[in-house]
């Protein structure tokens, strides 16, 4: 309900036979302001909101707030800005922050920081596939090991090596 008017949305499309709401527990430390990205891993919930709370949520599966990543700062295992997050087959958390052009990992109960990626792309969305391979999506330009730039719409990088692996989807240019 938004201003006394209830929104309403068909989603009959989508071919979904059950929709369950699952209130989420609400306490000072979990309040959500805009939830920008939502991920479903061994049963809990991992909620991004990279608005407000510039945090991370992770709640199980029946509402109950677990703990929450939540590092702004400059110095090891911060980040500047949240833009995005993808949770490996272990647990694992790793979190974009576009502004500082890194990828942290942190371990599968947000307490810990274990690595962190740095690169020279330039991107909004990533997928981790695995320890050699990252998809970046919806970036502007990137820069490979010659330092040119071009725009591209997919990118799979290493992130052992360090390098464009292909690309995919080449943008053309615009001049503004």
């Amino acid at each position: 309900k938004e201003n006394n008017r209830i929104a309403r949305f068909d989603i009959s499309y989508l071919n979904i036979n059950e929709l369950k709401y699952i209130p989420l527990e609400t306490r000072s430390e979990c309040f959500i302001s805009r939830i920008d990205k939502i991920l479903v891993f061994d049963n809990k919930f991992y909620i991004l909101d990279g608005d407000v709370a510039n945090s991370i949520f992770v709640f199980s599966l029946e509402g109950k707030f677990i703990y929450k990543i939540n590092k702004p700062g400059k110095g090891p295992g911060e980040y500047l800005s949240l833009t995005d997050f993808d949770v490996d087959n272990f647990g694992n958390i790793f979190v974009n922050d576009q502004m500082a052009g890194k990828i942290i990992k942190y371990s599968n109960d947000g307490t810990n920081f274990l690595e962190i990626f740095h690169n020279d792309l330039c991107y909004l969305h990533f997928n981790y596939i695995n320890d050699s391979l990252v998809i970046f999506e919806d970036y502007r330009y990137f820069t490979d090991i010659n330092h040119k730039k071009e725009p591209c719409g997919i990118v799979y990088w290493n992130p052992l090596t360090k390098k464009v692996v292909d690309r995919f989807f080449p943008l053309r240019k615009r001049n503004y």
